[in-house]
């Protein structure tokens, strides 16, 4: 086995594409692969790069053996001095999607290839495009490696004389879901996305429209290439015929977690989307709603596309069969954080959400309980539907045995901030939180 060249090893590698790390022969044989790699005197050639990094696609960074694996290929890819072709290199970033740039590995994989993408002679392919961003969906931005990697196939998609398939627009810009709009090199790829977007000749179907917005969970619409991306995507929302499921709508709103209804392109995708949540016929499940309130959060109830959206989404939740779960309450009311009960279409959401928190089985935890109170700071007492969600919320308060963090503590007083002391569910609210303060072990900070 130790005698193994580079293209056996290589082949190795990739038969495990269908595999995971969770199995812990997997793990064992990737420690023997590693040793491979090392004591390999071959050197590894394009070929069996992209082979090899490919059939890692199943791996997680989690695993030490698989760390070791990417810590060997690294310097194997240091050391190639041949140039990678398009697909080679679309292999081998695609193989890293179930991997983390957290690992010191992993960034050092990163840098290695970020050069190789530069050196890369060959235009991009749709497909490789599509490949290279997917590999990155476990990537983030602060990493100047992560950079690096973007800004050099920032190049490839500019360069790319094909249009993108419907399917590789979804993979692209799902593999930016670990990234953030304050990266200029993120920018700058944004930029050429959306111009293939608006070439892109295909229907987008819902899971394509899904992960593309899923895609954008990092970034802020305050930025003039996120809203680009927000235009381009619109049109694609509106040509999509068919339904959205469960998921697909969970999915497309929890990507716009760090948006703002402020700007007008976002507005006339919540318009968009308002009219895919109304036409599903499928029931969302629990989480869906949690997922899909959550993504609100950066949204005001002055604008009637955010009304539409809540008005089509309190539906949902009356018909959703499910219990939810603790995180999924906190997420559904932590998303509601920018809008006022002056509203009806938030108070019959409130009315929907409060039947779904009266029955969930489960205990909230501290992170629950300190996120479902901040989504009030936007509600009034005044109103009988925010007083049933504060009763309901009382409840659960007293049976959570966790004990609160100072930021759970602060966050769960910060909602309370339109509530009036005339109001005897405060009364209750504020002696349930009181044993919580008492029982927080953290120092409180100014």
């Amino acid at each position: 086995m130790k005698s193994l060249q580079a293209q056996h090893i290589s082949m190795v590698l990739y038969g495990l594409q269908n595999t995971n790390s969770g199995e812990e022969g997997t793990r064992q044989l990737l420690s023997v692969i590693a040793m491979m790699i090392t004591e390999c005197t071959d050197k590894f050639g394009p070929q069996a790069i992209g082979n090899a990094f490919y059939g890692l696609q199943g791996m997680s960074s989690e695993s030490s053996e698989v760390r070791d694996v990417l810590s060997a290929l690294a310097i194997k890819v240091n050391a190639c001095s041949e140039n990678l072709s398009a697909q080679e290199i679309g292999n081998t970033l695609y193989g890293l999607q179930g991997v983390s740039s957290d690992c010191s590995e992993i960034r050092d994989v990163l840098s290695a290839l970020a050069i190789k993408v530069f050196d890369c002679r060959e235009d991009f392919s749709a497909q490789a495009v599509g490949n290279a961003f997917y590999g990155l969906q476990g990537m983030s931005s602060d990493s100047s490696e992560v950079r690096n990697v973007i800004a050099a196939l920032c190049i490839k998609v500019h360069s790319c004389k094909e249009n993108l398939s419907a399917q590789n627009v979804g993979n692209a810009f799902y593999g930016l879901k670990g990234m953030g709009s304050d990266s200029s090199e993120v920018c700058d790829v944004l930029i050429a996305l959306a111009l293939k977007v608006r070439y892109c000749k295909d229907i987008l179907n819902a899971p394509n429209l899904a992960n593309a917005f899923y895609g954008l969970q990092g970034m802020s619409s305050d930025s003039f290439e996120v809203c680009d991306v927000l235009s381009a995507l619109h049109s694609k929302v509106r040509t999509c015929k068919e339904e959205f499921n469960a998921q697909c709508i969970g999915n497309v709103f929890y990507g716009l977690k760090c948006m703002s209804s402020d700007s007008f392109e976002i507005r006339d995708v919540l318009s968009a989307l308002a009219i895919k949540v109304r036409s599903s016929r499928e029931d969302l499940n629990a989480q869906a709603i949690g997922n899909a309130f959550y993504g609100l959060q950066g949204m005001s109830s002055d604008s009637s596309e955010v009304r539409d959206v809540l008005s089509a989404l309190a539906i949902k939740v009356n018909a959703c069969s499910e219990n939810l779960s603790a995180q999924e309450i906190g997420n559904a009311l932590y998303g509601l954080q920018g809008v006022s009960s002056d509203c009806s279409e938030i108070r019959d959401v409130l009315s929907a959400l409060a039947i779904k928190v009266r029955t969930s089985k489960k205990i909230l935890d501290a992170q629950a309980v300190g996120n479902a109170f901040y989504g009030l700071q936007g509600m009034s007492s005044d109103n009988p539907e925010v007083r049933n969600m504060l009763s309901t919320l009382t409840t659960k308060v007293y049976s959570c045995t966790e004990n609160l963090t100072a930021q759970n503590v602060g966050n769960a007083f910060l909602g309370l901030q339109g509530m009036s002391s005339d109001c005897p569910e405060i009364h209750y609210v504020l002696s349930a939180l009181s044993t919580k303060v008492q029982t927080c072990k953290e120092n409180f900070s100014a």
